[in-house]
C-alpha cells in the first residue's frame, strides 16, 4: 500500500435523507474537491430524487427536479430516497438511491490516477442505526465493494475526522461545530481527554428546532444562533469553532461573532462531514500511529480471543478488531483441525485471567484424524453487546469432503 500512497483515491458521500453530497480526495491533494450537481455549476448537493417517465425514461438527482414540472401526470417522482429507503427497505426506491449512489460514483473518473487500484468509500449519515447498517450492507454489496475499502460513519466522527487531520491548534482545546439549515441549528462539541497513554476525543451532538420565519430574518436569525452558540461555548475553553451552511455566509453574523469571543480560530464553510470521511479513510490506510483516538458509543471496548494450540505452543487469536465501530468489525481465519471439538474463548491474551470466558462445544462433530480438516472461523458483532461467531467444517482438499456443516455461536461483548 505504501507505493500506492498518492494514488490511492478516497471518496466520501455524505448522505441524508433529502441529498447527498460528494467529495474526493488523494494524499497529493491540498484538500478534497466535491463534484458539482450541475454542470458548470458551484451547486454540489445532489437531490436525491428520481423522475420515472410513462414513455420510459428516466431522470434522477438535479435532472428529476429540473423535469418535473414539465412532466405532470406522465411520470412518477420522488425524492428524499434515502428516508423512504430506510422505512421500507423493499421499496424500489432503495434500488433508486443505489443507481444515483452509483451514478455518482462516476465522477471519480476525474480523480483517479490509476483504475487497477481499489477506491475506498465512506459513507456518513446523520445518525447510525440497525436498519441503516443494513441498507449500507446491501449497498456495498450493490456496488460490489470488499469490506476492507467500505467504511460507514455519523456525522460525530466526520466531524473528527475532519478536525483531526487539520493542524493541532485547531483541536488543542475543545472544537465546535454549528451546522445551520433553514429548520434546525445543529451543535456538535469535540472534547479530548487522556486515557492511559492514549489521547481520546469523543464528540456530542445537539439539534435545536426553529421557526422557519427566523431563517429569514437576519436580526432574529442573529440573536438566535447567538444565544444557542453562547450557551453551547460554555464549559471548558474552546480553539475552534467551525460555522457550517450557506447562510452563515452572509454578513448578518454580528452578535453570533460577538457570542462567540476571541482567542479561537473561526471558519466558516460546508462540506464538512464528506470530506471528513475522506480524511477518516486515508488516516487510517496512512497512519500508524494517530495523535488522537475517537471514542463513542459504537465502539468496541471489549477484548474476545480464540485459544488454540499451534506446534505445541498456545497462542490467542483476536476475534474482534480492537476500537473499531462494532459494524465494521469483521475477522476471519482457516484453522488446522488439532483433534478437539471444544473452542475457548478468552478476555485476554495473557495469563490475566485463569477461566475461559466461554466453551464452544461443536456437537455432532464429523470424524475426521487430527489434522485432516480446516475449521473456517468468521467473527462478527450482532451489536454493540453481542458477538456471533461461526465455524465451518472446510473438508481437506481431495481427501476429506466438507460436511457443510456449521455451527453458529453468540456470546456477550
Amino acid at each position: 500500500m505504501e507505493g500506492n500512497k498518492d494514488r490511492q483515491l478516497y471518496i466520501g458521500i455524505d448522505l441524508n435523507a433529502a441529498r447527498a453530497v460528494i467529495s474526493f480526495y488523494r494524499s497529493d491533494m491540498a484538500e478534497p474537491k466535491e463534484a458539482a450537481s450541475v454542470a458548470d455549476s458551484s451547486r454540489q448537493e445532489f437531490p436525491l430524487a428520481v423522475l420515472r417517465m410513462n414513455n420510459g425514461k428516466y431522470y434522477s438527482g438535479e435532472e428529476a427536479v429540473h423535469f418535473r414540472p414539465e412532466t405532470e401526470g406522465e411520470a412518477v417522482f420522488r425524492d428524499n430516497l434515502f428516508a423512504i429507503a430506510l422505512l421500507d427497505p423493499e421499496s424500489p426506491e432503495k434500488e433508486d438511491l443505489f443507481r444515483l449512489i452509483r451514478r455518482l460514483l462516476y465522477f471519480r473518473k476525474h480523480y483517479e490516477k490509476d483504475r487497477e487500484i481499489p477506491y475506498d468509500l465512506t459513507i456518513t449519515v446523520p445518525e447510525i442505526s440497525a436498519v441503516v447498517i443494513l441498507l449500507m450492507e446491501e449497498l456495498r454489496k450493490n456496488l460490489e465493494i470488499e469490506r476492507e475499502h467500505f467504511r460507514i460513519t455519523d456525522y460525530r466522527e466526520s466531524f473528527f475526522d475532519y478536525i483531526s487531520m487539520q493542524d493541532r491548534s485547531i483541536w488543542k482545546q475543545d472544537t465546535c461545530l454549528f451546522v445551520l439549515s433553514s429548520d434546525y441549528l445543529t451543535s456538535m462539541r469535540a472534547h479530548r481527554s487522556i486515557s492511559g497513554s492514549d489521547r481520546i476525543m469523543e464528540v456530542v451532538s445537539d439539534r435545536v428546532p426553529f421557526a422557519p420565519e427566523i431563517y429569514e430574518d437576519d436580526a432574529a436569525l442573529d440573536q438566535f444562533v447567538a444565544e444557542q452558540i453562547k450557551g453551547a461555548l460554555a464549559g471548558n475553553p474552546v480553539s475552534g469553532v467551525y460555522l457550517i451552511g450557506e447562510r452563515f455566509e452572509g454578513d448578518w453574523r454580528h452578535a453570533v461573532m460577538d457570542a462567540i469571543g476571541t482567542n479561537k480560530r473561526i471558519f466558516i464553510g460546508n462540506h464538512i462531514f464528506s470530506r471528513g470521511a475522506c480524511y477518516g479513510a486515508c488516516r487510517m490506510r496512512t497512519v500508524a500511529r494517530p495523535q488522537v483516538r475517537y471514542e463513542c458509543e459504537y465502539r468496541i471496548r471489549s477484548k474476545r480471543f480464540l485459544r488454540v494450540l499451534d506446534h505445541q505452543k498456545t497462542i490467542y487469536i483476536p476475534l474482534v478488531t480492537p476500537h473499531a465501530n462494532w459494524f465494521e468489525s469483521f475477522v476471519s481465519y482457516r484453522l488446522l483441525y488439532n483433534g478437539t471439538q471444544h473452542f475457548e474463548i478468552w478476555e485476554d491474551d495473557g495469563n490475566n485471567t485463569r477461566e475461559p470466558f466461554a466453551v464452544l462445544d461443536l456437537s455432532d462433530f464429523p470424524k475426521r484424524p487430527e489434522k485432516g480438516m480446516y475449521l473456517d472461523v468468521t467473527s462478527y458483532p450482532l451489536s454493540e453487546k453481542k458477538l456471533c461467531i461461526e465455524i465451518a467444517d472446510g473438508g481437506f482438499g481431495a481427501f476429506y469432503e466438507s460436511s457443510m456443516k456449521t455451527w453458529r455461536f453468540e456470546i456477550d461483548l
